[in-house]
């Protein structure tokens, strides 16, 4: 385990636990479970995982559709992929254009 994830770790498990109180134990075991699991999955997944994620968004027209694009954009952006995440975002902008309009609001 990486000394950032384990301070990681240990700062959210004493958040959670209220300041150490020994009835919190189930409660940081809880929240130290989560953070694995969740690092779990990240480290499952890939970039084309994504882009189907992505895809798949597009074809949704309604508001997690639009929050799925978000979501692809800012991962994408946050890799430094910046091309990428600007196909992105003008996808996502052209769907919310298409969501106001379904909705009467364009």
């Amino acid at each position: 385990m990486s000394s950032l994830k384990a301070a990681t770790i240990a700062v959210v498990a004493l958040l959670a636990s209220g300041g150490g109180t020994v009835e919190a134990a189930p409660q940081v075991r809880a929240v130290v479970d989560l953070a694995e699991a969740l690092e779990q999955r990240a480290a499952n997944t890939n970039f084309a995982a994504l882009e189907a994620f992505g895809q798949e968004a597009l074809k949704r027209h309604d508001r997690e559709g639009l929050n799925r694009l978000y979501h692809v954009m800012w991962i994408t952006l946050n890799q430094g992929d910046f091309e990428r995440a600007e196909v992105w975002n003008n996808e996502r902008v052209d769907a919310i254009n298409r969501y106001a309009a379904e909705m009467g609001g364009a």
